[in-house]
């Protein structure tokens, strides 16, 4: 289980975990439409989603002919599932200012 601090942009929330554990677990993809976001049976609010992709953990595989939006774990993803603490690791590397 995830520990806290989980708040703000870019942390990993209970519910990101969730989902990105529940993609990982069930090897399937985020389906959205709208605010709603479908793994296998189950459903998460698109800020969830969101919060996922601010943490680089997802990679979209949408083609542009319709209005679903298709996400995939990447290597970030299966990284922070295996280990909740490089979701810190992903926000500190996003945050430098290369100088």
């Amino acid at each position: 289980m995830i520990k806290p601090p989980y708040h703000g942009a870019g942390r990993l929330t209970p519910g990101v975990y969730d989902l990105l554990q529940k993609m990982a677990d069930e090897n399937d993809e985020a389906v959205q439409e709208g605010i709603a976001v479908w793994v296998d049976l189950r459903r998460y609010h698109s800020s969830t989603l969101h919060k996922a992709l601010q943490l680089c953990a997802l990679r979209d595989v949408s083609d542009d002919t319709g209005t679903l939006r298709r996400y995939v774990l990447n290597e970030v993803g299966h990284a922070i599932v295996n280990d909740p603490s490089q979701a810190d690791k992903v926000v500190i590397l996003l945050t430098m200012d290369g100088t």
